[in-house]
């Protein structure tokens, strides 16, 4: 899409002719001509962590698991929610429970490796 919109943007091709050219969809190519957007949007909430802290936090649930015990879903989901709360990080996470969800683990534990 974007060397699509790079050739309507330098005059090279029509808005049309690039459709066709690239195989994008005119619609969209117009839409996002119009609104002068550089590429998708993403979709979906904010993520908690950035990728720098996903890594410690990680490393820290990695480092717990090897030097102290077997860890329960529950020590690793209270483990999250005091990692965010130590460094105020900004969280949706139920603050009486004192753990994060159970689907929010899961999602992390999609994208970060950890035992």
């Amino acid at each position: 899409m974007q060397n699509t919109m790079r050739a309507v943007r330098t005059r090279k091709l029509s808005p049309n002719a690039a459709a066709i050219h690239y195989k994008a969809p005119r619609r969209t190519l117009r839409a996002y001509l119009a609104e002068n957007k550089q590429s998708k949007s993403k979709l979906g909430r904010k993520t908690v962590l950035s990728p720098q802290q996903e890594k410690e936090l990680s490393k820290r649930i990695n480092w717990l698991v090897q030097t102290v015990y077997p860890i329960t879903l529950k020590i690793k989901r209270m483990c999250v929610f005091t990692y965010c709360e130590e460094n105020n990080i900004p969280n949706p996470f139920v603050r009486e429970k004192g753990m994060v969800g159970r689907a929010w683990l899961e999602e992390f534990f999609f994208f970060v490796e950890i035992p």
